[in-house]
């Protein structure tokens, strides 16, 4: 293949129709074949699906109904078109799931169009591309209630958009269309903000000012002003500029274990594009600094900058978990948006690969020997990601099972949780976040208090804790004091001790992990509640093992 060829667009015809139709098919059999729709939100998903059920009913953008405004709901986009389309009738969980494959599907279709477009190659690229998304862990996003495939989607209409302006084609309507694309991308998530400021970075650093700067000039006001207005509002509306989860899982401080899974997690998922686009990136460096001439072993030019172009948002997009925790990335879904731009990209790395090393002659042996390369990769890729992710399933856990027992009694009740999903959404329970992640005086005031609790005065406590009544307490406490969390657990403990609440259950697979649930004993429904926890099968969700109760070492002294 000629390099230059990669700077025109590939025609579409009749036959990408049909394989488009196959991908749908394909798509639409894995989805049959793989994906459970009986499964239960995660626990960050149902708190955003909270917010949602709220919104719907015209309460505002609220943690608990008639209460100040809180965000919690990170991916603010999706939140609020799941309140939009619960509006018309059904119901949260459906809503939630129905814009999450639509998402999906959206994005293998897009994908596969826009890999033909962007690179004049075989078609056999775009649809790997494609089918490669689609067995990924996406589906398995959908079924714990994620807009993961919300957000990949408009990461990958804004890197296409960018794409074909790295390829010269600035026109009005691409540039404004990136534009609107980066504030969808925006509004979805905070990260949206870098990630589309961090490929026109990648422009400007590829392309130089001159072939950037008509980009540069829609998206700073089509972007930008909207984006300014939106934030704004969003400091007006809930006091503080951004959403509680960053002051609570940022908090100033470095996270170099999250850097450190955050590149893993790029190569985990891209696998085998990523090494390939990054060997390619290797082979490029001699010829950008310019050590090297064309036709002597390396990239072109064009070919070198192409490579990077994608590079440098990747890598710093990858980088900027730095400073945030790692807690709850389900199934590396932080950086699950790398993967759509990898598959729109890594074609030109292959066309570079194959031409350094001189496969791409049709003389028939290396023709075969192309096309021997072509079948093995191919199964490789998908073989692996389908492997990877096909039996991969979040569990159904106790939270769950005590929220739908909770929901029966009255809902003018507070509960006080470390598991702020499940509880508080099924339940309908007023609830207070203990983590602070939709609590703004926590997540701004150094954590829960003992004042704070009394204030609330609640009916019932559930505390995630590596200790049990069965161990000696205070020696465990020292030796993991140290941990996020364990301090505030342990407060919660001896508050709930000290006020005389009944510990109904201690409930883990283990004494050095478990759940703690208090309940106020001065309600009419104290011993029920009691009794039905104490009767309760308990599983832990991250494993679905089953639960022992250590709370018998401990009733006297709660």
């Amino acid at each position: 293949m000629n390099p230059q060829d990669a700077t025109r667009p590939a025609g579409l015809d009749r036959l990408d129709g049909w394989l488009a139709l196959a991908l749908l098919a394909f798509v639409g059999l894995f989805g049959l074949k793989t994906f459970d729709p009986s499964m239960v939100p995660y626990e960050d998903a149902a708190m955003l699906m909270r917010y949602s059920q709220h919104l719907a009913a015209g309460q505002g953008i609220t943690w608990n109904p008639g209460e100040a405004p809180v965000d919690g709901a990170t991916d603010f986009l999706f939140m609020v078109s799941i309140g939009l389309l619960a509006k018309t009738g059904i119901s949260i969980e459906h809503a939630t799931q129905l814009l999450g494959l639509g998402a999906h599907v959206l994005t293998c279709l897009f994908v596969f169009f826009a890999v033909r477009r962007l690179h004049p190659t075989a078609r056999w690229t775009a649809w790997v591309s494609a089918a490669y998304l689609a067995i990924g862990p996406g589906l398995r996003y959908v079924e714990a209630y994620f807009g993961t495939p919300y957000f990949a989607m408009f990461t990958a209409t804004t890197w296409y958009l960018a794409y074909r302006v790295f390829r010269g084609d600035d026109s009005r309507s691409v540039c404004a269309l990136f534009g609107l694309s980066s504030l969808a991308l925006g509004l979805t998530r905070p990260e949206g903000v870098f990630l589309s400021a961090f490929m026109v970075l990648g422009l400007l650093v590829t392309r130089g000012w001159p072939r950037t700067r008509r980009l540069v000039g829609y998206w700073v006001p089509i972007f930008g002003i909207p984006g300014a207005a939106y934030f704004a509002w969003h400091w007006s509306y809930f006091g503080y500029p951004l959403p509680n989860p960053f002051y609570v899982k940022g908090g100033g401080s470095l996270y170099p274990q999250h850097l450190e899974s955050s590149l893993r997690n790029v190569l985990a998922l891209g696998l085998p594009f990523v090494p390939l686009i990054v060997y390619s990136a290797l082979l490029s460096c001699s010829r950008l600094m310019g050590s090297r001439r064309d036709g002597d072993g390396h990239p072109s030019a064009e070919e070198a900058r192409e490579v990077w172009f994608l590079l440098v948002p990747l890598l710093l997009f990858s980088l900027m978990w730095v400073f945030l925790s790692g807690a709850t990335d389900y199934l590396m879904r932080f950086n699950y948006c790398s993967l759509p731009m990898v598959l729109l990209a890594w074609p030109a790395a292959l066309a570079t690969f194959l031409r350094v090393w001189g496969v791409l002659p049709t003389a028939p042996p290396r023709f075969l020997a192309r096309w021997l390369a072509v079948l093995t990769f191919s199964a490789f890729a998908l073989g692996y990601h389908y492997e990877a992710y096909r039996d991969v399933h979040h569990r159904i856990g106790g939270p769950y099972r005590v929220a739908k027992m909770l929901a029966e009694f009255d809902h003018d009740y507070t509960m006080v949780v470390t598991n702020a999903g499940q509880l508080p959404f099924y339940s309908g329970w007023r609830a207070i976040d203990a983590w602070g992640l939709n609590d703004g005086t926590i997540a701004h005031g150094g954590g829960i208090t003992e004042d704070y609790l009394d204030r609330n005065d609640p009916e019932l406590l559930q505390i995630d804790c590596l200790f049990s009544p069965a161990i000696d307490i205070d020696a465990r406490f020292e030796q993991v004091r140290h941990l996020v969390g364990v301090e505030a657990t342990k407060r919660m403990v001896d508050w709930a001790r000290a006020r005389g609440y009944t510990l109904a259950v201690a409930f883990g697979p283990t004494a050095y992990k478990t759940h703690y649930y208090f309940v106020k004993p001065d309600i009419p429904e104290a011993a029920e509640i009691v009794r039905r926890l104490r009767a309760m099968d308990y599983r832990f969700e991250s494993s679905g093992d089953p639960c022992f109760d250590f709370s018998a070492a401990g009733r006297d002294a709660g």
